[in-house]
């Protein structure tokens, strides 16, 4: 790039400032002026002269700085998404190059260092858009507050651009936090998961252009230039009443000034951020016009060699040159933001480069002798082999990575384990399947020690019914169920220190669980006596290995995976688990219910079946009793 050019951009900058520096003098001018003249008009309702001569030329020369900075603000604000779009583009292409060299710690920090440029191009656009839909919407209600005390109608011609650029902040803000959180976390991201927030913020951007597209299609400036012409005419038309503009126009044009205030002061800002920044690109372009100056024969030699290849390969060339072109339309502007870090990182590297030619020359100069022997001799030998060899299978395995392969052979599978509901210890963690083994043990106890009838005379055998005598003793297999259960739980929690997450609710499902239990034991031995009382032995049993307490049963034989589903103890054991490790409430009334239904069913098969069967039973432990075997 000449010098003329950066020095007309410098210029061009330097103007810019200096307009918009004249404009602020000028607000703040006619806002010093303003209140005074606010009071003055208050008090003094019969000089409307004095407010023609002096108020209203003030306000008229500031609505042409506030067309001025609008039109300066869309410039910046459009200025501001090309810069995110550039920034965007860079990010891409450096996570693509760290991609294929993912150790690579230069490119992880450049990578990092244009996430930051990009957060801030997008936190200054956010507040730019703010402060311009703030500014407009000021304008707007001062103009129709003068329009209404004109008797004219209300003007809507910025609510549309408006609109958008309050959209327009609201996406910036969610754009920003997503950039944030990934720069809070960069160094802890991996290259997928970094490619996977990048392509999000892509994906996001996409909306942010729409917006900036909506808001250039919206032609702001010449909305407001009329709508300013428009005010003008309105503040000195026919001698405006001073009641009118006390009441109506004046209170709106402070907030007006001071929002426009604030657009200049950004405005300028951003024009001398960039203008620092001239001097150093001056710089760094004389510097490469001087090196390209100093090899212009080697150049003159390449351009020969190039004229020959377009003479002979036109037309590849031509699709070349198409490539270049849309690189230049597309790609330049993020190249020359990099240039500055670009440069800077070669004259930090140049030191290691001049480190590793003077290393090669020492190799050429002292090995190169005894390696060109070696390599003659090797050379030799591959001619002798190549009859009994096949060079193609040896140079397959040379080019086999030994240091993968082996890491393959030594660990072929690697297991990400992710804890949903961490119980800290093994013991912690078989405490419900030894607590609900302790519950049905207890049944089982129970019913060889408390009888399942009650021994009544005629009488009462006459007042009370068999199923009013049924409940009753269910009742006392309920309670002392009830405080086993308690025990137990308590036991669990206060001398065994057994972690458990919710202990309450352990207390109460264990309380629930002993009472299934009891039921489901309380009625095989009110019905079948002693051969009930070896049903549930048997059930223990086949629960020890079939419930999947201490093992998972889908490892165990097909026999105790289909016994399974059907045993209570499984899904004791798992409504237990749910209070210890953290309670997911799918499961929990899963096995609720089914435990639930399991006690409803063996409570009312005992209720009505148990006097029709215990006949049958009553007989076969008579018989059993004169073996004098079992009792």
């Amino acid at each position: 790039m000449p010098h003329s050019i950066l020095d007309g951009i410098a210029n061009t900058l330097t103007n810019g400032i200096n307009e918009a520096q004249t404009g602020l003098d000028v607000l703040n001018k006619t806002q010093k002026v303003l209140p005074d003249l606010m009071t003055f008009s208050q008090t003094a309702q019969d000089v409307a002269g004095q407010l023609q001569s002096d108020l209203i030329p003030k306000l008229q020369a500031a609505l042409p700085v506030i067309q001025k900075t609008v039109d300066q603000g869309l410039a910046i604000t459009n200025q501001l998404a090309t810069n995110i779009s550039t920034n965007l583009t860079a990010v891409n292409s450096l996570l693509s190059q760290l991609k294929e060299d993912p150790n690579n710690a230069e490119l992880k920090q450049a990578l990092k260092e244009a996430l930051q440029n990009l957060y801030d191009h997008t936190a200054t656009l956010q507040t730019h858009a703010t402060q311009l839909a703030t500014t407009l919407q000021n304008l707007q209600d001062s103009y129709n507050q003068s329009a209404v005390a004109n008797g004219q109608p209300e003007s809507h011609a910025l609510d549309t651009p408006i609109k958008h650029l309050n959209t327009l902040a609201t996406q910036l803000g969610v754009f920003k936090g997503q950039v944030d959180d990934l720069l809070a976390h960069y160094d802890d991201l991996s290259i997928d998961d970094l490619q996977t927030k990048i392509n999000g913020l892509i994906q996001y951007a996409d909306q942010v252009e729409d917006s900036v597209a909506k808001i250039q299609a919206a032609h702001i400036g010449d909305s407001v230039k009329n709508m300013l012409d428009r005010f003008s005419t309105l503040i000195a038309s026919g001698n405006a009443v001073l009641t009118q503009l006390n009441g109506e126009v004046l209170p709106k044009l402070p907030a007006l000034l001071f929002n426009t205030q604030k657009m200049l002061q950004q405005a300028i800002d951003y024009l001398q951020k960039y203008a620092q920044q001239l001097p150093a690109l001056k710089q760094e372009i004389h510097d490469a016009n001087t090196l390209l100056n100093g090899n212009m024969g080697t150049i003159i030699s390449g351009l020969n060699t190039a004229s020959d290849v377009y003479q002979n390969d036109y037309p590849l060339l031509k699709n070349k040159l198409q490539l270049a072109t849309s690189f230049i339309n597309n790609d330049l502007p993020g190249i020359e933001n990099d240039l500055t870090t670009t440069l800077n990182m070669a004259n930090e590297k140049f030191p290691l480069v001049k480190t590793a030619l003077n290393d090669a020359t020492d190799l050429i100069n002292n090995d190169w002798p005894f390696l060109r022997s070696g390599i003659q001799k090797g050379a030799e030998a591959i001619r002798k082999q190549q009859k009994t060899v096949d060079l193609k299978d040896l140079i397959k395995l040379l080019r086999r990575d030994a240091t993968k392969e082996s890491n393959f052979l030594a660990k072929p599978v690697e297991l990400k384990e992710k804890h949903v509901y961490p119980i800290k210890t093994y013991g912690s963690a078989s405490a419900p399947f030894y607590t609900a083994l302790c519950l049905w043990v207890g049944a089982l106890l129970l019913s060889n020690i408390v009888l399942t009838n009650f021994a009544l005379d005629d009488k009462q055998k006459k007042q009370y019914t068999k199923k009013q005598q049924f409940i009753a003793r269910w009742l006392t297999y309920i309670v002392i169920g009830v405080a086993q259960a308690v025990i137990v739980t308590l036991g669990n929690i206060f001398l065994l220190k057994a972690y458990i997450v919710d202990k309450l609710p352990l207390i109460l499902l264990a309380v629930f669980l002993s009472m299934v239990f009891m039921t489901i034991v309380y009625v095989l031995a009110a019905m079948f006596g002693n051969v009930g009382k070896g049903i549930a032995m048997i059930v223990l049993v086949l629960s020890i290995s079939g419930g999947g307490g201490n093992f998972p049963v889908v490892l165990s034989d097909q026999f105790f995976q289909f016994i399974n589903p059907i045993l209570p103890f499984t899904y004791g054991v798992n409504l237990l688990r749910e209070p210890t490790g953290g309670i997911y409430a799918p499961n929990l009334w899963h096995n609720f219910i089914i435990l639930a239904l399991f006690a409803v069913v063996f409570f009312l098969i005992g209720l009505f079946l148990k006097d029709r069967i215990n006949p049958f039973f009553e007989k076969l432990h008579k018989e059993a009793t004169k073996s004098k075997i079992i009792h």
